[in-house]
């Protein structure tokens, strides 16, 4: 969400300097990082994305991998490889998210810093390291920032009860309905195709999705996303990991299925604060159905928007009346009204405001 706020607060004419994730010379040897290894450390930095957009990779000695950590040292050694342009200059506002490049928050001279809390940072223990994790907490506890918005009541109770006199208020996720424009999205036979977009993480069942997959022979399945997970399993036949896929295409891929999974499982409770993901918003600018497992806090957030079912039967059931729903006049009605709510033009303003 965060390379929305910087697109918008672009277009609004702000001069916004963006920092994507990180590069380390470890990257070079790793096949899922070594694109961004050649962008960070062979190009030029920081790249212009488009007018008043900047996109910055900071290149430091340590991955983000928890594996390459071993000592509180490493920390404050990171934190010296801020590029020195970013340090001189004053900015009027500064917005980081759950993410490793927050340890960069002390060294931003801002009128005002808000940290957008848009995940739990415990739920990344399987792959930060605790120091980058101890630092996100420390941004809470000592009042490192003017505001907390978080994106789910969640976590506001959990930077609440981290520091109960931190400034928190609640602003959801949202999308980009300017690039889905769910207007033009009319009733029609959709084929039977089911898809997956977003980090394939822990909390991702990927073996939920090949067992369904099983149980619906006739129907084809997607997965688009890095993958996060040791291995994957052996997928069924009516199945294909498509690799990643950039955010500025994902409206143009969407709109060649009929229903969006979210089936995520509750790992040590790192579901729990997710209420509404990303891919959520994005599936329901596309049009598609949405099946979810019943898990976390997603039914409390996606409601009935979205069909239910844990286990292959259940799930096979919840995409099939996901499915029937996607083509209903009444629901393709209803969904714009929930969009109208979700565009985020009106979050970023809403962000932003005093």
């Amino acid at each position: 969400g965060i390379n929305y706020i910087a697109e918008y607060l672009a277009n609004l004419g702000y001069e916004t300097h963006y920092l994507s994730s990180w590069s380390s010379p470890l990257d070079l040897f790793s096949s899922s990082r070594r694109t961004r290894f050649k962008r960070a450390w062979l190009g030029k930095s920081p790249v212009s994305v488009r007018e008043n957009l900047w996109e910055w990779i900071i290149r430091v000695p340590f991955p983000t991998s928890r594996k390459a950590w071993l000592a509180d040292w490493q920390l404050e050694l990171q934190k010296k490889f801020i590029p020195k342009y970013l340090t001189d200059n004053s900015y009027y506002l500064c917005i980081f998210d759950t993410s490793p490049t927050n340890i960069f928050v002390d060294s931003i001279n801002a009128k005002k810093t808000i940290f957008r809390l848009n995940d739990l940072p415990e739920g990344f223990s399987y792959h930060f390291p605790e120091q980058i994790i101890q630092s996100i907490r420390t941004v809470i506890s000592e009042n490192k920032v003017d505001e907390i918005v978080a994106v789910s009541h969640y976590l506001a109770n959990y930077a609440k009860e981290i520091n109960e006199d931190a400034k928190i208020r609640v602003v959801p996720n949202g999308v980009s309905l300017d690039a889905y424009k769910p207007l033009e999205i009319t009733v029609s036979d959709r084929p039977k195709r089911a898809v997956f977009v977003g980090s394939i993480s822990p909390w991702v069942d990927i073996d939920l999705i090949a067992e369904t997959a099983t149980l619906m022979p006739d129907w084809h399945f997607d997965l688009f996303g890095p993958i996060h997970i040791i291995s994957m399993p052996t997928l069924p036949t009516n199945i294909n990991y498509q690799g990643t896929l950039p955010s500025d295409n994902i409206p143009n891929v969407l709109k060649n299925y009929a229903v969006g999974l979210i089936p995520f499982i509750n790992i040590n409770g790192v579901v729990d604060p997710i209420e509404r993901p990303l891919k959520y918003y994005e599936y329901l600018a596309a049009g598609l159905g949405i099946a979810a497992t019943d898990v976390g806090g997603l039914k409390k957030g996606m409601g009935e928007s979205a069909c239910y079912g844990n286990g292959s039967v259940n799930f096979k059931e919840a995409i099939e009346q996901a499915f029937n729903k996607c083509q209903e006049e009444n629901w393709c009605i209803a969904r714009y009204e929930l969009l109208k709510r979700m565009d985020w033009k009106d979050l970023v303003t809403e962000i932003i405001s005093e």
